[in-house]
């Protein structure tokens, strides 16, 4: 529980603040999707609820979408983390689905 509060923790700070660098901001914006598709079930097993995991997702989302890029590259990894997002959430759905018979 400790990595996904410290990942929490991490888009609080850094990932939200406007003053940062936008790459540096991209960068650890999708760090943290990726930890999210990643290490779903692993969180759940560490007993993180299904409804803050969405709401990380949800801070993620919203994240991307508010970073300002100015060039091609920066554009291009904002791209590629908003077409993955997606998979994300339906990795943190599939990984708090499993062994719940009976809820949707």
């Amino acid at each position: 529980q400790a990595l996904f509060e410290n990942l929490s923790a991490l888009l609080d700070s850094a990932a939200m603040d406007e003053s940062e660098n936008e790459i540096v901001r991209l960068e650890l914006v999708e760090r943290v999707r990726s930890a999210l598709q990643q290490y779903a079930t692993k969180f759940k097993l560490d007993g993180v609820p299904k409804e803050d995991m969405l709401a990380l997702y949800d801070k993620v989302s919203s994240a991307i979408y508010s970073i300002e890029t100015t060039v091609d590259t920066t554009e291009e990894k904002k791209d590629r983390t908003i077409s993955l997002l997606d998979d994300t959430k339906a990795a943190i759905l599939s990984a708090y689905d499993t062994k719940e018979r009976g809820k949707q």
